[in-house]
């Protein structure tokens, strides 16, 4: 045991060797650091509304013909193709009007060919003399009359085989179905509207907005969510507003549409046919631009509060003063930093200006970035 014991130290001594010739990390490699793009905010009066979302074209369809309706193919909601068979009527009576209009053409086509056989005898009469030309003549304006007749029966088929087209209602392209106002059984008017038809490609905010907002209503921005969740909002631009308040909820209607493309993130909320809630902030002109940036970035020399900013040119860290304006438990409104900006999200007591760094993006969708309270001097 004692031997054993003697031999231990012996043993140890080249891993300890090992160990302290272990190669150093490289001093000059630069850290990384969290940073979040400087977000633009708006100081002024904000609103929340109820609104929704709408498709900016959609059609009331009916059928080209009336009649009594035998089948309807689709369902509200129901997303079709262009050309999609939506309902049918009852095409028994439009079937014998083709027949009918077959008949008569065919009628018409045996009254031209006999005219034009006795127009040929007659000619042929005439030129023997056995026949004044005035019969020739009432003759060939027989002939010419039962052939407008046949054109016109020709036109009748064809306006029949339409109105027996017209027992099936199409849709004229590919959408979603927003309403339905008919069943098996009803009998509709020609040109009766008996659903819509929305398009979603081009979608938009429609909502009600109070009467007071209505003046400055074209110079607010506009942003919409998802109903009461703390979640990346769309931007939104003031479309349409209508000229009529209503007078007895006293609002107005505005539709609003999108400033950009939906994100993944919001596609699954902001749809067609969803609730959301649109944001409305009354900007004041002469207010100085500022931007919201994690509570972390902020750091404080002395009494003169800064953050540090990563010069996109040479990824070195630029000190830059800020004024603090509001705060929120994640997140601090400021100004003074340039537009577009990338800020240090953490840690900036470990770093230094003029340090190079390696930023990585961090993700703010989970920050409050809406100051709630105000910093006062």
């Amino acid at each position: 045991m004692s031997s054993r014991l003697r031999r231990s130290p012996v043993l140890l001594l080249p891993v300890l060797l090992w160990a302290c010739t272990e190669p150093a990390p490289p001093a000059d490699r630069p850290p990384q650091v969290l940073t979040v793009l400087a977000t633009a905010s708006q100081d002024g009066e904000q609103r929340v509304l109820a609104a929704s979302v709408v498709a900016r074209h959609e059609s009331p369809l009916g059928f080209r013909t009336g009649g009594r309706v035998l089948a309807r193919r689709i369902e509200v909601g129901q997303h079709v193709a262009a050309g999609a068979v939506l309902g049918e009527l009852d095409a028994a009576d439009f079937a014998l009007a083709t027949r009918l209009a077959e008949d008569q053409q065919r009628a018409a086509e045996a009254e031209l060919a006999q005219a034009q056989r006795d127009l040929a005898r007659f000619g042929r009469l005439g030129a023997e003399g056995a026949l004044g030309s005035a019969e020739e003549e009432r003759q060939r304006a027989r002939c010419e009359a039962a052939a407008a007749r046949l054109e016109a029966a020709r036109h009748q088929v064809e306006l029949a085989a339409r109105r027996q087209g017209y027992a099936s209602l199409r849709a004229p392209f590919a959408g979603v179905i927003s309403q339905l106002q008919f069943e098996p059984g009803l009998s509709v008017a020609e040109g009766q509207a008996v659903l819509s038809l929305a398009d979603p490609s081009e979608l938009e905010v429609v909502a009600e907005v109070p009467a007071d907002l209505q003046p400055g209503l074209a110079g607010a921005a506009a942003s919409a969510s998802p109903p009461g969740q703390d979640a990346p909002r769309l931007a939104l631009r003031l479309r349409e507003l209508a000229p009529q308040a209503n007078p007895a909820a006293r609002t107005v209607r505005a539709r609003f549409s999108l400033a950009a493309p939906l994100t993944p993130a919001l596609t699954g909320t902001i749809a067609l046919g969803r609730a959301v809630d649109l944001h409305l902030v009354k900007a004041d002109a002469s207010a100085v631009p500022t931007q919201v940036v994690p509570a972390a970035a902020v750091a404080q020399a002395g009494s003169e509060p800064f953050v540090y900013r990563v010069d996109a040119s040479n990824s070195m860290l630029v000190k830059q003063s800020v004024q603090v304006l509001g705060y929120s438990p994640d997140a601090v409104q400021v100004s003074g930093i340039p537009e577009g900006s990338r800020v240090v999200a953490a840690g900036v007591q470990k770093l230094h200006e003029g340090m190079k760094v390696v930023p990585v993006e961090r993700s703010t969708s989970g920050l409050d970035l809406q100051p709630v309270a105000v910093a006062h001097p």
